[in-house]
C-alpha cells in the first residue's frame, strides 16, 4: 500500500504517458496523411 497523494500522481503520470501520442508522432502521422490523402491511405493499407 501507498499514501493516497503519492498513488493518484502514480496514477496521473500513467495516464499521461500511456493514453497520449507524442507530439512527434501526431505530427508524423498528420504529415503522411496530407500527402497521401484518403487514396494513398487505402493504397497503403491495401499492401
Amino acid at each position: 500500500t501507498a499514501p493516497v497523494p503519492l498513488w493518484q500522481k502514480i496514477v496521473y503520470h500513467q495516464q499521461v504517458t500511456s493514453m497520449h501520442a507524442s507530439a512527434l508522432s501526431q505530427m508524423v502521422a498528420l504529415k503522411l496523411f496530407e500527402k497521401w490523402n484518403l487514396s494513398g491511405f487505402d493504397e497503403h493499407t491495401q499492401r
